[in-house]
């Protein structure tokens, strides 16, 4: 697959680029970056909380909820920097919605600025959400005037086109050769919040889920929990907001009821939408229900330390925490009667976990969370009513933060010990040793211990792991999934492949691997795989991909016939060549160099994928790749010794880091223009 323009790249966000010139190890660099990006998000929300009203310590404690309170940091455990650094700048992009520094196109403008960010750090999902979003927020938030409006939403329009043209532009040519997929029947309910995990917002794992990745709502330990002490306070903020603040209500609501997915009617109706029909993830819109809690949090603290109404907020929060610590003694009851609910069997599947156990699992895990909860809550009583300095207030707030921070990163802890405990991963244990340039490619189609995890180290994902894989590859792969066909896959130059599917004939079952939860594949042999590349024997000439697919599901079908959309170069002999024919190649990050031994002229078979901006050159010239097998290249050339090179040549890739970086140059020297009049008016005429 393209990476710079496959619309799912980091790698032109600034701390990428920065990267790329310190050369540290991805590990520490991720690890640093989220640590950065939380910090940028707790002092932006901070800093934009003070601009709002807000006292000192009611700023301070909606950026502290904002960045540990639970959200930001399982999104950062759950490995999602991308998601981290848009919420990162998220504080700032409200902020310039409502009217920082004017109300006009210079606020507008800037806000087109913070979410740019977003596309060019490959979050495309946050950017389609959060579209709406700001339309809203321009179209009814504030006084501005129609004019004001207009000229806002026309530069909060027209300055993401212009900066994150480095995405769109070749994203727009990866788009039109990739697979628009629809999503599945019941596919977004599993991305979704599901109604049965709603409690497990307040007390993480009360069902039972012992690890970060369990149960069959992926995210559901990992991405959802809010912190109690940000629900309390938003709580007692709401109650007491002025209708000017209704709008951070409505949108913790809108966030809320939208990441149920389908389950709701609304959630549905915008599922249908063109583009939004393509997210995976409805969940995500809990990011602005986080927002809006933190801001709502924010007043709540100002409420709760003002006269009279603390004592409204700790009988409120006493009322909770007797709740939770009933719900904590009552547990093995409880969990008796969770047993036998419907999705208690899904957790049984989906988790490997005995049937007998379960019981026992949600009884400790709700024992446990309500104990936490009803702690937190009473700390939060106190905290409403403690009379004396801030000091004492904001201590209560550190306890029930750091209980909350804790309860949100212990999946986490406790998945990271079982994989240790379990061991190296038993496939790659398995394949490693057989792995090797001369073999052919090791590719995967099962998913348990994470197949992304294995990339790094050459063991290939099939689908390549991405949301919209390229049309023809899909096509070819689905053909060799659905036909169990070993002469595709050796086409595809698939020497082994683990699998979850049982082996058919043509393969050779070399080993079944079993993982710790008990899932099983099997690593077979294709005894007639193909080296990376290959002299064609004999042509057909298909019209498009649809027929050279056709083509290749015939059961007599074998490599030695090449399905070649065109006709090649050079005309080819017919039969086998009876001379030496040898083809070496190495690749590199954006080319491909190879030295071919030719009998006889004919047409050179690369197992890498057909893609428009692949330019080849024979000896210095330039020649025309062809699709072969209907996503493979290929090229004609004459018999002899050559050098054939493939470089990465895209145009629309050209266009668009221009563009963007035009932009960007217009947006440094505006911003400078900008500073240095505000500097000479405070300065004054003298």
């Amino acid at each position: 697959m393209p990476h710079l323009v496959s619309l799912n790249t980091l790698a032109l966000y600034p701390t990428e680029l920065v990267a790329l010139v310190l050369r540290l190890e991805p590990s520490t660099f991720y690890a640093l970056d989220l640590i950065l990006h939380m910090f940028l998000g707790a002092a932006l929300m901070r800093w934009w909380l003070g601009r709002m009203g807000r006292s000192a310590g009611a700023a301070f404690t909606g950026g502290l909820l904002y960045a540990l309170g639970g959200h930001l940091l399982t999104l950062a455990a759950a490995g999602h920097p991308h998601w981290v650094r848009c919420l990162a700048w998220a504080p700032l992009l409200f902020a310039c919605l409502e009217g920082f520094p004017d109300g006009g196109f210079l606020a507008g403008a800037l806000a087109g600025g913070v979410l740019s960010l977003a596309l060019l750090g490959a979050a495309m999902h946050f950017v389609i959400i959060a579209i709406p979003v700001c339309v809203a927020w321009i179209l009814c938030v504030g006084s501005a005037r129609r004019g004001q409006r207009a000229a806002r939403l026309a530069a909060f329009s027209l300055v993401p086109v212009v900066l994150g043209a480095a995405v769109w532009i070749p994203g727009l040519e990866y788009y039109l050769q990739s697979m628009r997929r629809s999503p599945e029947a019941g596919f977004a309910g599993q991305w979704s919040l599901s109604a049965w995990e709603i409690p497990a917002l307040l007390i993480p794992g009360l069902w039972g889920a012992p690890a970060a990745y369990w149960g069959p709502h992926l995210f559901r330990s990992s991405t959802d929990y809010p912190g109690l002490l940000c629900v309390a306070l938003a709580g007692v903020g709401w109650a007491a907001a002025r209708r000017l603040e209704a709008r951070w209500a409505v949108l913790a609501a809108a966030g809320f009821v939208l990441a149920l997915g389908p389950a709701t009617p609304v959630g549905a109706a915008v599922g249908a939408l063109p583009v939004f029909s393509g997210l995976r993830v409805p969940l995500r819109w809990l990011s602005f229900t986080h927002i809006a809690l933190c801001v709502l949090a924010a007043r709540g603290w100002d409420e709760a330390a003002a006269r009279g109404r603390g004592r409204i907020a700790a009988a409120a929060l006493a009322g909770v925490a007797a709740a939770c610590a009933l719900l904590a003694f009552r547990a093995p009851a409880l969990a008796q009667s969770a047993a036998r609910l419907p999705f208690a069997a899904e957790h049984v599947r989906e988790g490997r976990v005995a049937a007998p156990d379960i019981a026992e699992a949600f009884g400790a895990a709700a024992r446990g969370g309500g104990i936490r909860a009803a702690a937190s809550a009473a700390a939060l009583a106190g905290l409403a009513v403690l009379p004396g300095p801030m000091a004492l207030r904001a201590g209560a707030a550190w306890l029930t933060a750091t209980a909350d921070l804790l309860t949100a990163a212990a999946p986490f802890f406790q998945y990271a010990d079982s994989r240790a405990a379990a061991g190296a991963d038993p496939v790659a244990a398995a394949i490693l040793p057989r792995m090797s340039v001369e073999s052919g490619r090791v590719a995967t189609d099962e998913y348990f211990a994470m197949a992304n995890r294995r990339m790094p180290l050459g063991i290939e994902f099939t689908w390549g792991y991405h949301g919209l894989p390229l049309a023809r590859y899909a096509k070819l792969y689905a053909a060799a999934a659905s036909t169990g066909s070993v002469a595709i896959l050796a086409a595809l130059s698939v020497r082994y492949i683990v699998t979850s599917v049982e082996p058919g004939s043509g393969w050779t079952s070399e080993a079944v691997i079993e993982s710790a939860g008990g899932e099983r594949a099997w690593l077979l042999a294709n005894p007639g795989g193909l080296p990376r590349a290959w002299l064609a024997p004999e042509t057909v000439t298909c019209r498009d991909a649809d027929e050279a697919i056709a083509v290749m599901r015939r059961p007599d079908w074998a490599p030695s016939v090449v399905p070649l959309e065109g006709r090649p170069a050079l005309p080819l002999a017919a039969g086998r060549s009876r001379g030496r024919n040898e083809i070496t190649f190495s690749r590199g990050v954006d080319e491909l160099n190879a030295s071919i031994v030719l009998a006889r002229s004919g047409l050179v078979v690369l197992s890498e994928v057909w893609y428009p901006a692949w330019k080849a050159f024979v000896d210095g010239e330039r020649v025309p790749i062809l699709p072969a097998c209907a996503a493979l290249r290929a090229v004609s050339v004459l018999a002899g010794t050559h050098r054939l090179a493939m470089l990465y040549d895209s145009w629309t890739l050209k266009i668009g880091l221009w563009v963007s970086l035009a932009g960007w140059t217009v947006v440094a020297a505006a911003a400078a223009a900008f500073l240095r009049r505000r500097k000479l008016r405070a300065n004054g005429p003298g």
